[in-house]
């Protein structure tokens, strides 16, 4: 039924698995293939003496990423035996099917921290087989297993597993007792560039922090935005260590919506609540790092939604053609009208689809401060010390100076896409925007 998830096809995989001998984890296993820590452990093979003997008396976050054996050793010595019962409790969490989430149904998906936790132990042990996927990989990120975590030898990859052995460790001293909820988030009806100029919303607080970051800085009182990809979590099963894929590194919970989640439409977003954050990291993209332990007071409320990719295929210019800022202006806005994780809590966001898909700073600031506006939220706006964010505090207090509302900084932004698409502009949004206003 590919409107449900069933966990009992993988019961034979999980059981097969679970014969390892719990002293001696590694000692001939029935299918090696499922067992992502067998390349890891062989790292390791100049460590002689029991585990136990050589690391009993420190701990999993007392270790340096460069220490990667000494590390892999510890957690099979200690952690595994966790993450192997997480697996045979997983008939016993899971009586009754699951319902996915796509554009059929819409009702919240509500699991436990224990549910949580299985699920990722199913994942960490490629336990979720090829033959046995229920859902159409067009749809849905496909098989949720980090065999390439190991596969793929980069350092950011040994970054997200060391980030997820972190968690498993923190899950073996306490599971809390707290629910992480999917929501699947429609637009109530489609608005067009008529209404949206015609709105009246003065424009809200826009603080501009050029230090910083979404997951480093803001707490639990914020909504955090994740700059999605369609497919929610985006590369972090491979290669990918950008903005979402090291959000669900550094809170491994997020992990578990790639089980249940389709693709996102253009007037959809999803809202992840209750994800702890258990890791600090450092870098970025190749430079990822796992730097310790993180102790999150309770979860927090993330909004994941998807930009258009301009970064190639569509090309740069396309973003400036009305029927495209309309898209990210609805995208936006359907991620910021709801009442997570409070009415009317600030947006903790930055520059979202201004990477890899190559949209406009300028453009998609403007944006997202009229959509969170007309939501009622103010922004707390993260540069990430990019040059392309120069003049951005001195226009937002420009606007604000003159008081503009929703729809008059739509009907201005309009009018630039109009100059920029014929070809026309003499100069970048924020001088226009200025222009305008002086003028």
């Amino acid at each position: 039924d590919v409107a449900e998830w069933s966990p009992l096809v993988l019961v034979q995989t999980i059981q097969r698995i679970c014969e390892l001998d719990a002293d001696k984890p590694f000692k001939n296993p029935p299918e090696k293939r499922y067992s992502v820590l067998l390349k890891l452990f062989s790292e390791s093979e100049e460590f002689e003496g029991s585990p136990a003997e050589l690391w009993g008396g420190l701990t999993f976050d007392s270790f340096q990423q460069e220490n990667f054996p000494q590390i892999v050793y510890w957690f099979c010595a200690h952690t595994l035996p966790l993450v192997k019962q997480l697996l045979l409790s997983m008939p016993e969490l899971f009586k009754t099917k699951i319902p996915l989430s796509n554009q059929e149904n819409r009702d919240p998906i509500i699991l436990s921290k224990q549910q949580c936790a299985a699920l990722l132990a199913v994942a960490f042990f490629c336990a979720n087989p090829s033959a046995h996927a229920p859902i159409p990989h067009n749809d849905y990120q496909g098989v949720v297993n980090f065999s390439s975590w190991v596969e793929s030898p980069s350092y950011c990859n040994k970054a997200k597993l060391l980030m997820l052995m972190n968690y498993f460790e923190r899950t073996r001293l306490q599971i809390k007792e707290q629910n992480f909820e999917i929501h699947r988030l429609k637009l109530r009806a489609p608005l067009s560039l008529s209404s949206w100029v015609k709105r009246t919303d003065m424009l809200l607080e826009f603080t501009v922090h050029e230090t910083g970051g979404i997951t480093e800085t803001c707490g639990n009182d914020v909504l955090h935005v994740d700059f999605a990809n369609q497919y929610i979590g985006g590369g972090v099963l491979h290669m990918g260590a950008v903005q979402e894929e090291i959000m669900f590194s550094v809170a491994p919970e997020l992990l578990v919506s790639l089980f249940f989640c389709s693709v996102m439409r253009d007037d959809e977003a999803l809202v992840l609540v209750n994800a702890e954050k258990y890791s600090k990291h450092t870098g970025y993209n190749t430079g990822l790092k796992f730097a310790g332990d993180f102790v999150d007071v309770s979860g927090t409320c993330r909004v994941a939604i998807d930009a258009t990719c301009f970064g190639w295929g569509l090309g740069s210019d396309e973003q400036w053609k009305q029927r495209s800022a309309l898209r990210e202006l609805n995208k936006a806005f359907v991620g910021f009208d709801h009442d997570f994780p409070t009415a009317g809590a600030g947006i903790a966001t930055g520059n979202w689809g201004c990477g890899a898909f190559g949209g406009n700073i300028q453009l998609k600031s403007m944006l997202q401060w009229c959509a969170g506006s007309a939501a009622g939220r103010p922004l707390l706006y993260f540069t990430f010390k990019d040059r392309n964010c120069k003049g951005l505090a001195e226009v937002v207090a420009l606007i604000k100076e003159h008081s503009w509302t929703v729809g008059k900084l739509i009907q201005t932004i309009l009018c630039y896409c109009e100059e920029k698409t014929s070809g026309k502009a003499q100069s970048d949004l924020f001088t226009f925007i200025k222009h305008t206003i002086e003028h």
